[in-house]
């Protein structure tokens, strides 16, 4: 069975709550900006507060179409902070990753140097110069075996392994011009045939694992940060993240009530 809307309005609250508070608790986080491995736990976490944002927003329609590519975008994040607070080493595996991207386009550059989209960024740099000192610095990674990043690899240094093949495999699935997707989408059956439309209603169902998602995010997030860097508050996320453990079985079970 369905979610009541009372419940789907109850965990955009708590969206509403858990921002409100990550975002005034940030001057709280006494992180050394001296320490490259807390400098990048605070800026992805900042990051992952700044996409909760934009994600509450769009779930407060029925329709958010966008909404779980945003979310996706915070999982990868979620997924890279998990990561760096367990091994500072992994800061060298998301730079080599970028360097591998930064190579791609200056080579596509070079490749097709009447592109539109190159010319102006031509203008301002040598991209022969450019890639040749990429290329040297992605061998030294290569040398001393740090490797680039596939976005299983991201899950797997997290700890996080599961995520891959469950909730980022459904985000995937909407933020991809996938067909099956598309046309649930917009296509509504009739009687005898069938309608186009722009905005369908998402199921709440559907709704309520984003929104889940989207609050877990949160509050896993503050309470691995605040308890990695010694904040004198993580033992509040803690308590919200049970909290959370308890809503949803109080859902779960209306859920599966024979007379839901």
């Amino acid at each position: 069975m369905e979610p009541s809307p009372e419940r789907i309005e109850q965990y955009r609250q708590l969206v509403v709550d858990a921002l409100a508070t990550s975002n005034a608790d940030l001057a709280q986080i006494p992180f050394n900006r001296e320490d490259p491995q807390q400098l990048a736990v605070a800026v992805i976490y900042a990051t992952i507060i700044e996409a909760g944002v934009e994600c509450a927003l769009l779930f407060q329609q029925s329709v958010a179409t966008s909404a779980p590519t945003v979310l996706r975008s915070m999982l990868e994040s979620f997924a890279d902070l998990c990561a760096t607070i367990k091994d500072r080493r992994y800061l060298e595996r998301m730079l080599v990753t970028f360097d591998h991207e930064r190579s791609r386009l200056l080579k596509d550059m070079l490749r097709s140097p009447g592109n539109p989209f190159h010319v102006e960024m031509s203008k301002s740099m040598d991209a022969k110069k450019e890639l040749a000192d990429l290329e040297a610095d992605i061998k030294r990674f290569a040398d001393r075996k740090i490797r680039p990043l596939s976005q299983r690899d991201r899950f797997e240094c997290a700890g996080q392994p599961e995520l891959i093949g469950s909730v980022y495999w459904q985000l995937c699935l909407e933020a991809h011009n996938n067909i099956s997707k598309l046309e649930a989408r917009h296509i509504i059956q009739t009687d005898t045939d069938f309608e186009l439309v722009i905005f369908a209603e998402r199921r709440r169902g559907q709704i309520l694992m984003y929104i889940d998602t989207l609050l877990g995010i949160l509050l896993d997030s503050a309470r691995r940060v605040h308890s990695f860097l010694k904040s004198e508050i993580s033992a509040k996320y803690q308590a919200k993240m049970e909290g959370l453990q308890t809503f949803r079985a109080e859902i779960t079970a209306e859920i599966r009530r024979p007379d839901a």
